[in-house]
């Protein structure tokens, strides 16, 4: 099975639009960045906006059931914020082997700020920012 690609993945589509899930909207956030920043990575486009090509192209976007879908691998970031709290211990464990699995060796980690490493991996991931929870993985 090629694990790379599982069927339940939804692919993100190059002109879909930026979905943010903080309840924030788009025009909120991206006053946070000056225009040139904007310009830079953004197309805007029917009242949104758009990442621009040469951000989306190289990077997967996609959706996986962590409990019951294959493990991803070769991956350099993998963000699962918020997400390991509303499982009970023994799925954080299974569901932390295939995060641990996916991510390269140097890759990174990124938890929910109410998230913590297992006791299991705390030697596998090196702390790179602790109030962001943001992990590099060391074996």
């Amino acid at each position: 099975m090629d694990t790379t690609s599982p069927a339940s993945w939804r692919k993100v589509k190059p002109g879909d639009s930026i979905v943010l899930t903080d309840q924030l909207s788009i025009e909120e956030s991206l006053k946070q960045m000056d225009a040139t920043t904007i310009k830079r990575y953004f197309i805007r486009d029917n009242g949104s906006y758009r990442i621009k090509d040469f951000i989306r192209k190289p990077v997967f976007f996609g959706v996986q059931d962590i409990i019951n879908d294959p493990p991803i691998s070769h991956l350099d970031l993998l963000i699962c914020r918020n997400l390991l709290i509303y499982l009970k211990k023994e799925a954080q464990l299974a569901v932390f082997e295939k995060l641990h699995y996916a991510i390269d060796e140097g890759g990174y980690l990124f938890l929910g700020k109410a998230e913590t490493l297992p006791r299991k991996y705390e030697t596998a991931f090196e702390i790179v920012d602790r109030t962001w929870k943001i992990y590099r993985k060391t074996k």
